[in-house]
């Protein structure tokens, strides 16, 4: 399930300087900023963005009828959300529904035209039912979208630890920090 994604979990030296990631926010109680999340799906029902994140605060509390709640009112007003369509996904994955989950990650690819997010949650899913061939069909397909647009070196992260390679999937994390940093660097005010 979802326990798979806590890459944090895995035994890697941090780099200097690097702070550790922080603890599962599942462990603690609701922030501020999700009560006003949730607050927002209550008196913006009809906003999909709303729901879907809500849907996505109860999948971390592992309430599973609020999330599903959540995330079907979304999909009752915009069928095609690529966010609610990932996160109905989750929801399953979380109750170990393998199937379930690949049908609305593979649902979510058609939806938004092979979207890169979908399509590596797709592979992850395939991954993580032991489809292993169909798994890297998902990451060649990422590769061949980089050449059509870009696509965040997360995604085949994602896939790459449903296959179990942890390697890749942090020197796909690499890459994505490298240009995080560089699009840091490039919003940096210049001193005058």
């Amino acid at each position: 399930g979802l326990e798979a994604l806590e890459v944090w979990a895995f035994e890697r030296p941090l780099a200097e300087g690097v702070q550790p990631l922080p603890p599962d926010p599942r462990e603690f109680e609701v922030s501020a900023q999700q009560v006003r999340t949730l607050r927002g799906a209550e008196l913006e029902p009809l906003t999909p963005i709303w729901t879907a994140n809500a849907g996505m605060i109860y999948r971390w509390m592992k309430n599973e009828a609020g999330a599903t709640e959540e995330i079907r009112k979304s999909l009752e007003v915009e069928p095609h959300f690529l966010l609610s369509r990932l996160e109905l996904g989750r929801v399953h994955l979380a109750a170990g529904r393998l199937h379930e989950a690949v049908q609305e990650f593979e649902r979510a690819v058609r939806d938004s035209h092979e979207n890169p997010l979908a399509v590596s949650h797709v592979g992850f899913g395939l991954a993580l039912l032991g489809r292993r061939s169909e798994a890297e069909k998902s990451l060649a397909r990422l590769q061949e979208l980089a050449g059509q647009r870009y696509v965040l070196p997360s995604a085949a992260a994602l896939v790459y630890l449903g296959l179990g390679d942890h390697d890749r999937v942090f020197d796909c994390l690499d890459e994505a920090l490298k240009e995080l940093r560089a699009l840091a660097a490039d919003l940096k005010p210049k001193q005058r």
